[in-house]
């Protein structure tokens, strides 16, 4: 397979293909054998307390219980191992255990006739049915992986295949096979959730604790967990079904794959420096041909009038492509992006579009350690420099901006740099593709990595697990601050943010916000990464609210939007100094008296975090480094 870097002069550059599954199979697989863990520590729990509390005569059932529990330990050892053959044999001594703990169990029948003891009884014949079924889940679910223990990375397994096979026979074989266990688990987790849902667990005492864990917070976290299982499991369904068709089986797939420079932060993450198109087949990734965004808007033909943000600070009159990512949402930016590319003659439509950024190259650096491209022979690493700036960042700004400036291809070392990544990865050892998946899963919950999918299934679980960087409804107060640079060179590698939030909220339940934004440059200008700042800045807060007062440096606007209201300002942040932007609004409703204050915060694409303190009534309440969505609820 080749990877074609597509300049003024074409190169290749051999890569193989990236295996696109084996992150929510390993998810899928490890949620269906946590779910009857965690019923049989509670159920060890419950029937020593029963056993030794209640009844103390019964010893040969406690020492039953103590077994049954050592060995439920044993199958939890073996699957953080991922040593299925083990978990395997392991699980199977359980379910001889489990069935000498019930018929021990029965031999105390009478318990339920015995006056309060009689509760307890009936507790631990429910977690014993629930167990049972925990176990037959764990089965399945072994069952359906050891054929695909190889692919999937489990300890024991010979790996044979190559990259390409290992994406193909998850396509082709694996997602097919786990489709029906999802139905299988779906009504077992419907089962053990009735019967654990039977106890009460505020029959124990409040801080009674076996085995070091509380048994009233164990079974009510049980009852959580359990929910959650059984709400999530079945989402999985449609996106199994639509898993091959995304990989291109049977027919091909086009992705276009959208870089943005968060140093140069823009609505959706950063400004859309270069883009690339991945073909997929069959779990293979055929090709990738990429580019400056500058060639391709060289071949766009302009026929939109700008929007006056575009008009105004950039002096465009016609709306360029590279930046359309005007909307906050992704999916938005997406769909006006695919719109003007398909009016490009002779470029292949596509199938869904991607977005990443330099932070998600830098973590997976961080995972890789330094890697070292083929041709220009440049090391990148994810470690800081002297300046306090990544080295893979300066490097690739250095690359564009100085040694490669004024040249067609100035940015091709991002594409030799993204192809030494991708070798590095798929090379590694499976053992050490938990690490890949970990930094995969942390980019995205940080919206580093943003998708939009022409697929319907695969798109609503994007947007259900937040990673379709959607503009997102609440009920309650709703925050997102929203930033786009405008003017200030790669400035983003140093500005610094920080919110306050001051909420007051009157006794007749009123709410109004004082909120502060500050920007702050505490580096010197440079001339190519540092100068002043021109910041265009948009506030997102519950539609109908009403704005009191504003102090923004220019160009104060507001409107709805995105079912939002918006307040817009620009203004500018010096080298070594600071801006500060204020809103003050009344909210639409009224908080009752007694409820928590909710809120949402949604932190903008491409931001690697924003310092937020909320305060109410004068007393904080909160203080973190927003790093992802959140949503709270604080006590009045």
């Amino acid at each position: 397979m080749a990877i074609k870097v597509i300049d003024t002069r074409a190169r290749e550059i051999i890569a193989k293909p990236k295996n696109p599954s084996p992150g929510k199979l390993k998810l899928f697989f490890k949620t269906a054998a946590i779910s009857f863990l965690v019923t049989l520590g509670i159920l060890a729990g419950v029937l020593a307390v029963l056993a030794v509390l209640l009844y103390p005569k019964a010893k040969t059932l406690a020492a039953q219980v103590e077994n049954t529990y050592a060995q439920a330990k044993k199958v939890e050892a073996a699957l953080e191992d991922r040593d299925v053959k083990l978990a395997e044999r392991d699980l199977k001594e359980l379910k001889n255990e489990l069935a000498d703990t019930q018929a021990e169990f029965k031999n105390l029948s009478f318990i339920r006739f015995v006056p309060i003891a009689a509760s307890y009884y009936s507790d631990g014949e429910h977690l014993l049915k629930a167990a049972s079924l925990g176990v037959e889940v764990g089965e399945a679910a072994l069952v359906a992986v050891d054929p695909f223990g190889d692919v999937l990375g489990f300890k024991g397994y010979k790996e044979s295949l190559t990259a390409e096979a290992k994406a193909e026979k998850i396509v082709k074989e694996v997602l097919p096979n786990l489709t029906p266990l999802v139905d299988e688990i779906s009504e077992k987790l419907v089962l053990i959730e009735k019967e654990v849902g039977q106890i009460n667990e505020t029959h124990y005492p409040q801080n009674f604790e076996v085995k070091g864990f509380n048994v009233r917070k164990s079974l009510r976290q049980a009852k959580e967990a359990l929910l959650a299982s059984r709400e999530f499991i079945p989402e999985i369904k449609p996106l199994l079904l639509a898993a091959p068709d995304i990989a291109g089986e049977p027919d091909e797939k086009v992705y276009l794959i959208l870089l943005q420079n968060d140093k140069e932060l823009r609505s959706t993450g950063g400004f859309i420096t270069s883009y690339a198109l991945a073909r997929v087949k069959g779990g293979r990734l055929l090709e990738i041909e990429s580019d400056d965004i500058y060639q391709l808007d060289l071949k766009y033909r302009r026929t939109e009038v700008a929007p006056e943000p575009i008009k105004k600070y950039l002096g465009h009159n016609s709306l360029p492509i590279r930046d359309s990512n005007l909307s906050p949402d992704f999916k938005l930016a997406a769909l006006k992006f695919e719109t003007m590319y398909n009016t490009i003659p002779k470029m292949p439509k596509v199938d869904g579009i991607f977005a990443l950024d330099t932070e998600f190259v830098r973590t997976f650096l961080e995972v890789t350690g330094p890697i070292t491209t083929k041709k220009t022979k440049e090391t990148f690493s994810a470690e800081k420099n002297r300046l306090g700036i990544p080295d893979v960042v300066y490097k690739l700004e250095l690359h564009a901006e100085k040694i490669n400036a004024g040249k067609p291809d100035r940015k091709g070392i991002l594409g030799e740099l993204m192809d030494s990544l991708i070798d590095k990865v798929l090379n590694a050892k499976t053992e050490e593709f938990p690490k890949y998946i970990e930094a995969l899963v942390k980019t995205v919950e940080e919206k580093h990595f943003l998708f939009y999918f022409h697929n319907s299934a695969a798109q609503e679980f994007a947007e259900k697990y937040n990673a379709a960087g959607r503009i997102k409804d609440f009920d309650g107060d709703y925050f997102h601050l929203n930033n786009s640079n405008f003017g200030g060179l790669k400035g983003n590698l140093y500005i610094k943010t920080k919110v306050e939030q001051d909420i007051q909220v009157a006794p007749d339940g009123e709410i109004v916000k004082k909120v502060d934004v500050t920007l702050t440059n505490p580096a010197r200008a440079d001339g190519w990464l540092n100068s002043i700042y021109l910041n265009w800045m948009r506030l997102y807060v519950p539609e109908d609210s009403t704005l009191i007062s504003k102090k923004v440096q220019k160009d104060f606007t507001s409107s709805e939007e995105l079912s939002k209201e918006v307040y817009r300002g620009y203004g500018a942040t010096y080298p070594l100094n600071f801006s500060v932007s204020t809103f003050t609004y009344k909210l639409p409703f009224k908080l009752k008296n007694g409820q928590p204050y909710k809120m949402m915060i949604q932190k903008q694409p491409g931001v690697e975090e924003v310092e937020m303190i909320i305060k109410i009534n004068g007393v904080e309440k909160e203080h973190f480094m927003l790093r992802t969505d959140r949503e709270l609820e604080i006590t009045i």
